[in-house]
Parts: structure tokens; sequence; C-alpha cells
């Protein structure tokens, strides 16, 4: 009874708790091993090349053709160093009776014979959806112009073995080779194309839908494909001995996150318009009969999202310099996707969704490859060295997509998505290519960042300090006391701190700075001038499209003289220029008037010039002394070592900085060029208080607009911060302001991406750089490409800031919908760095507190 009862919860347990995909492997083992001593599965399959008769041949045709006479049969093994998990027979066949025309050559495909090959690939139903693909659905494809599938004859599948047959008709042209990658952009177009139409005909099919007559096709969320991230934890190491060595060394770093997210990444890539895909699609499953591209092996062949077809034809079978040149891999994409809707009228062209499936197919191809490492038999030198062109390929594109990062920020955006496997993930870490070279050739100082101690004593002490520095940041009075948010806009607009220092030892520290930026698509600049007692500076940059830049002519020197005019104008004059803001209603209205000569940037040319701006808020006041992230600021204090000089340094070195953006309007006339108007978006900022150039360490500075694509909603406004001063080492601030959800005050960002210790410390910004972000609850996700770079220094050659002007492309998932909204915009972003040999001052007292 004891026995029945153990036996019961045994079945019980297995029943409930084993992955569906391990019972098909102990159901097909079971059954391959009754096999072996009772035939179970009938006569007519092929075990051995012996079983390949007249008599066996000819049963297996007149399922189809039923009057058909088979004379004579030479069988012979082809395709032996393919390396794949199926025996391919090449027929030669003399008839009696061929009425049906049937040819004298066709093709047999059957498993390989070792249980270690028929079980992966029976429990996966691999081995089943091939045949089926075959002999139920290829017919299908038998008048679509401009794709091939091999004709079928006739095919069986054992659902108990696993065994199966396929008799196809040979196929003629040329066979892809992956040493020879696809390197001609025509034949890429016309590969794409053919995918295209392959897809085109079941396309977001009724057919396959539940009660559909393909409905029994396996699907890509299918509960059989449950085990990837078992499979890639225990496939990850052999794969990398094996194929390390021949993958980008960063990809190699970064192909262990994948190990988290594989089941996840999987699931991911099923959502999307349903599709027949062949799910294995690269150069030796194609082949070329002039400029039409046929598809064969359809062992992956389920239904799934159409870019996984895509991905691995672009990413695996074609040169990767190709790919670079004329942004060749995007535009094959929207190629594809333009023969998709011209094929099938109900596809909906979205170029930015598609690339987005792209990039995480690309994962779901790479994933798959790992964890197939172990499964797949690679039994002669020449599928090795073919699969080592192909998996590089592949892995190429994966980087140079920066897919890893990018999935990892989708899946821990995507919340609501039901995925399978836990999403517990960091941010991204930086991704940068391409370092653009500074202006000045400057040897920069290599500053001291503070980073969290290992060890439990140190993770109590660091709970404690953040604790009592969240306590302190959170106060109504802000971070240093200034407590802003309750004086007037005249009152903060209009004060000038600077009287507090005159004569004091704070006289050379005090500064009051004011910054206005504007960006678009043709015209972008900034201008900022700061008043000091002794001394004064100012930038101004002004870039126009298939003109040039434009600079103050003493660049990158920024030392001048800045005087105030009564209490809402600041200006500037040499003799030769003049530039003045003027505040016309405070936190809403300035006017910026220019008049003088600016210097081309690339030909040193002298310009005469003249401007004039209006610039209108578009959004409420934000201030980083009150307004900016309490817990981020309090973990950035956390790390610092505490003491009685920390905190009278921290006390003394504060200053008011608070920022908006608005919309500008106005023109520049360059006399020796065109006058031009002027329309755009941007940021302003004012800060005041104690700044020593020296003292600051390392900053970074994005800010930037960012308007959704193909909606009529209105623009983003953002501004990320990281920065680097002796008594916040590793400071972070931000805030996402969204017009279409107006707020009293922009939320702040909570969480940022980025270590300035890692991040350019050489003094050479990247050309392109992504990092991610949280606001009020929503991870975002932002590319940066830089267009043109400025190279300014600061005080007494105390600091190089390169500052460039930039488009942004940003991402993140709708909260409600859980569907990727993008928008694209304009900025610019500040790298600065103290220069080695500069000297800080050390702050001893402060200012007096603003109000």
């Amino acid at each position: 009874m004891l026995v029945i009862y153990i036996l019961i919860v045994l079945g019980l347990c297995y029943s409930l708790f084993v992955p569906r995909f391990i019972k098909k492997i102990v159901e097909a083992m079971t059954y391959i091993t009754l096999n072996k001593f009772v035939n179970i599965q009938g006569n007519n399959y092929i075990q051995v090349q012996e079983d390949i008769t007249v008599s066996w041949l000819q049963i297996a045709l007149r399922e189809r053709y039923p009057n058909v006479v088979i004379d004579s049969v030479q069988s012979e093994i082809i395709g032996a160093d393919m390396g794949n998990a199926s025996t391919i027979y090449k027929l030669e066949i003399e008839y009696d009776e061929n009425t049906y025309n049937l040819p004298p050559v066709m093709i047999i495909k059957t498993p390989k014979g070792n249980i270690s090959n028929m079980l992966p690939f029976t429990a996966a139903r691999m081995f089943e959806m091939e045949t089926y693909f075959y002999t139920r659905i290829s017919s299908e494809f038998k008048d679509v112009e401009g794709v091939l599938i091999p004709h079928c004859f006739g095919g069986k599948y054992c659902n108990k073995t696993g065994n199966f047959y396929i008799i196809m008709a040979p196929i003629t042209g040329q066979f892809g080779k992956e040493k020879q990658p696809i390197n001609n952009i025509e034949i890429a177009e016309n590969a794409v194309r053919s995918i295209a139409r392959f897809h085109a005909i079941h396309y977001n099919s009724e057919r396959l839908d539940e009660g559909g007559d393909l409905n029994w096709v396996l699907k890509q969320d299918s509960e059989l494909l449950g085990m990837n991230q078992f499979f890639i934890k225990h496939s990850m190491k052999p794969f990398l001995t094996r194929f390390g060595e021949h993958l980008p060394e960063e990809l190699v770093s970064n192909l262990p996150k994948l190990v988290s997210i594989a089941q996840n990444i999987h699931d991911y890539c099923a959502r999307g318009p349903k599709c027949l895909i062949q799910g294995d699609c690269h150069l030796e499953n194609t082949y070329f009969v002039g400029e039409v591209m046929g598809i064969y092996d359809f062992q992956m062949f389920r239904i799934g999202n159409s870019m996984i077809d895509v991905s691995c034809y672009i990413g695996g079978s074609m040169d990767s310099d190709m790919l670079n040149i004329d942004n060749n891999e995007k535009r094959l994409i929207k190629i594809y996707l333009e023969e998709l809707a011209l094929n099938n009228p109900n596809v909906e062209i979205n170029y930015e969704e598609t690339y987005h499936m792209y990039k995480m197919c690309l994962l779901i191809n790479i994933i798959w490859n790992i964890s197939a490492v172990n499964a797949i038999p690679f039994d002669n030198e020449c599928s090795v060295s073919d699969y080592v062109c192909y998996i590089s390929r592949l892995s190429e594109s994966v980087q140079r997509n920066d897919c890893i990062d990018y999935g990892l920020f989708i899946l821990a955006s995507s919340k609501k998505l039901n995925l399978r496997g836990k999403r517990n993930f960091e941010f991204p870490a930086i991704q940068q290519t391409n370092g653009l070279l500074p202006t000045e050739d400057i040897e920069v100082h290599q500053a001291r960042i503070s980073t969290p101690k290992n060890g439990i004593l140190n993770s109590i002490i660091r709970y404690i300090k953040y604790k009592v520095m969240y306590k302190l940041t959170s106060s109504k009075k802000g971070h240093h006391g200034q407590k802003v948010t309750d004086l007037s806009d005249a009152y903060l607009e209009e004060k000038k701190s600077l009287d507090y220092a005159i004569d004091s030892e704070l006289e050379d520290q005090a500064f009051d700075s004011y910054y206005f930026s504007c960006f678009s698509k043709d015209i972008s600049l900034g201008l900022r001038l700061c008043k000091r007692i002794n001394a004064g500076e100012i930038w101004i940059g002004i870039s126009i499209k298939n003109v040039g830049v434009f600079i103050y002519e003493n660049h990158p020197s920024t030392s001048c003289n800045v005087e105030y005019r009564g209490d809402r104008c600041i200006y500037f004059e040499d003799g030769s220029s003049m530039m003045e803001f003027i505040c016309i209603e405070p936190m809403k209205l300035w006017k910026i008037n220019f008049e003088g000569v600016l210097k081309h940037q690339e030909t040193n040319e002298i310009v005469s010039a003249k401007f004039e701006l209006d610039y209108n808020h578009e959004m409420p006041m934000f201030s980083f002394g009150t307004h900016v992230s309490p817990e981020l600021v309090a973990h950035s204090l956390s790390l610092e070592p505490f003491s009685k000089q920390f905190f009278d340094e921290l006390k003394a070195s504060h200053q008011e900085h608070y920022e908006q953006f608005g919309s500008y309007n106005g023109f520049i006339t360059l006399d020796q060029f065109d006058t031009y108007s002027i329309n755009g978006l941007g940021m302003r900022d004012r800060a005041f208080g104690i700044r020593d150039w020296a003292y600051l360490q390392r900053y970074v500075m994005n800010y930037f607009y960012i308007k959704e694509t193909n909606t009529d909603q209105l623009p983003m406004f953002i501004c990320k911060t990281l920065a680097s001063l002796p008594t916040i080492t590793n400071g972070k601030f931000g805030f996402v302001y969204d017009q279409n959800y107006p707020k009293d005050v922009a939320p702040y960002m909570s969480a940022i991406s980025g270590k300035l210790e890692e991040l350019c410390i050489d003094g050479i910004p990247p050309e392109t750089l992504t990092l991610t972000f949280e606001s009020d609850g929503i991870l975002y996700w932002v590319k940066i490409k830089a267009k043109e770079s400025l190279g300014l220094i600061m005080g007494n050659h105390q600091m190089l800031v390169n500052w460039r002007f930039c488009k942004y492309k940003l991402l993140w998932v709708d909260p409600d919908t859980n569907e990727i909204r993008i928008g694209k915009g304009f900025g610019a972003n500040e790298f600065g760095y103290r220069i080695k040999g500069a000297l800080p001052v050390k702050p001893k007292s402060s200012l007096k507190p603003v109000g």
C-alpha cells in the first residue's frame, strides 16, 4: 500500500512540477528505447541506408501518387559535412509507370540515428514541425513569386519515437555558404524581399488564431519552450570556451547577462503580429536561383515574430562592413517591411517598432545558439568552421546594436507583461563608441570617485549614513537651507548674491551665471554670461545646418568682462561685440540681443553677426537645491567619509541652480552668409553662489527635448547630470517634464545609470552614448549622438569643457499599455574635466543663504 501512495505522490509531482520539455524528453526516450525491442512505429521509416528500397519508396510515394511504379532506386548520403541533426540521401530513381511526371532525382531527409541527437529535436517538436511544414503547408508557396520552397513528394512523422522522413525535390541553384557572407547590397535586398514574400502569405492571418486550420503549429510562447534559462545557464560556459575567442571582447563580457533574461526575451519575441517563420534563416539554410532566394530546413518552423527570421538573416548572413555603410542594416529592414506591405494589405508599416523587435530578435537568435551548443553535434571540422563564421557575424550584430543592454532595459520597463522568469535587473551599462577628440589637447585630472565598500559592516554603516542624509536632504528648506520654493519669481530672478561676497574671502569664487540654449533640426545654439566680482565668462556657440558652427572670437578662452544693468539685465561688451540678457517677466519671458563678430569654427573666418531671440517659458522652474531626488542625493553622500571638516565643506560649497525649458523665436544675420530664422526649444538656467572651477572634478550634463514620433503629443523636456565634487563625488541629478501631463514641479529622476569613474576618464567624450534613467515610475532609455564639438577653457586654465550639440533618441514603455514609445529630439551635452595641475580652493564659509 505504501508503495502505491509513493507512486501516486511521485506521479503528482511529475505532473505538476516537471517542465513539459523534460516530460517530452522522458516520453521520447521511453518510446525510442521500446522501439529497439518492439517495433511500435511500423516498418515505413528509415533506420539505415539499406532501408531505402524500391518497395519502401513505392509505398511512401503512393500515399500521394497512387499509380506510381518504381523499377529501381539508388541512394547515397549527401551533406555529411553540414553538422546538422539529420541525414540526407540523394535518390536516383527509374520508373516503370510515371504518369505524374515525377523527377528521376529526389532527396530524402531523416533523423540521425543516435539517441543523443533524437531526444532534444523530438522533445522540442522540431522534426514534427519540419515534416508537417513540408507535407501540409509547403504547397501553398508553389505559386508565390519571389521566394522558393522545395517541392514535397511525401513525408511522415511518428509522434511516439520522433522518427520521420521527408521526400522532396532536389535543390538547384547556388547554395549559401557561411564562409562567403553576402557583401553585395543588391543581393542583400533581394534576400530580404524573398523573406518578406515568404512571411506575407500568412502574416497576421486568422488561420493562425485559435480555431484556425494552422493553429496546430508550435508557438513561440508555447509551454514546451519554457526552459531557455535552464539551457543557456548550462551552455554559456561551454559556448564561450568553444567560440569565445572568435567573438567581440566586449560582447564576451556581456553575454553572461543573458542568463537571467533568456526566457523573458524568448517570450517577448512572441509579441506582435503572428507569422509563420522558418526560425533558423541563415545562409546555409537558403539558396539562390537567379535573383530569387529559396528557403529550406524547417526544423525551427513555428508561429512567431517575423523579425526572428529577418534578424537571423541580416545579422548572421551579411557582411558586417556592408551593413555599416550608408546605414544599410536599417535600410534593409525598411525594404523588408515595404515588400511585406506590398504583398499583404493588412500590414501596418511602423519602422521604429520593427527595428525595436529586430534588436530583441537578434537577442533570441544568440540565446538559441548558446543554448543549443551542447545539442548540435558539430561532428566534423568543416561544420565547426562554418558555424564560427555565422556566430561571429551574429555576435557582431548583437554588439553593434547594443542589444543586450537594450533588452535589459525593455524587460525592466515592461513590468506588466506576462513573461516567464524573474526580472530583477540593474540599469544597462554605459555604451560608448568612436571617441571624438576634444578641441583642446589637454591632460585632465583623474577624479577620485567614492564607491561602495564591500562587507556587512560597511553596508550597515552606509545604510545609517543614508538615513541621516535622507532626513537632511528631504528638509523643506532644501539641501543647503536655501528654501527657494517660498520665494517669489521676481526675488529669485533679480537676486544678486555677489553683493555678499565683495571684500570677503569668497570674492574670487562667488559667481552669478545665466545660460540659454535653443535646439532644432536646422539651428542649435548655446549662450552663457557669468558675472564674477573681478572677471566674467562667456559662451557663444551657434550651429547652422550646412553652414557651420560660429563661436565667440576668443574661444576656447571664456574670460571676459560681464556687468549688470539694473536688476533685470546682464551684459558683456568688449569693443567689437555686445550681448545682453534682459528679463521681461520673471520666470516667463526673456530677451537676448547680440551685435558684433563671431568666428567660423572650422575656417577661423571672422563674420559680422547680429541676432535677437525671445524666450518664453514652457515649464515651471526646477530647483536643484530643492526639487531633486533626496534618495539619490542621500545615497551619493552616504558613500563619502563623514567628518566635521566634511560637513563644514559641504555647507560652505553650496550654490543655487534652477532650470526651465522654453520656446525661442528670433533670427540671426551673418553678413557674409544670410539671415536665418530661429524657432526651437531649449533650456535656460541660472546658478549663483560659490563655484571654483578647479573644485569641480568632473561633470557630465545632458539637456534636451523629445518629440514623440508619429503623434501630435507635446514635447518632453529632460535634464540629466552626473557631477563630482570633493563632497559628493558621484552626484546624480535630473528631471523629466512631460507637457502632456503638466505638474507644478517636474518629476525628479529617481535612478540614473552611469559611473563617472568609468565614463570617458581620458578627457575624450564618446560620439555616441547610451544611458538609462527613471522618473515618476517610468524607465527611459536614451541614445545620444554628438554632431559638433566645441572645447572651452574655464577660469584660469582650471577646467576643460567639451560642449557638443547632439541628436537624442528616447525610448520608454507606456505604464498603461506596455507599448514601446519612441521620441527624437535635439539638445546638448557637456563633459567637464578639471585640468591636470589646477589647484582647487576649498570653501571655508558660504554666502548668505538665499531669502
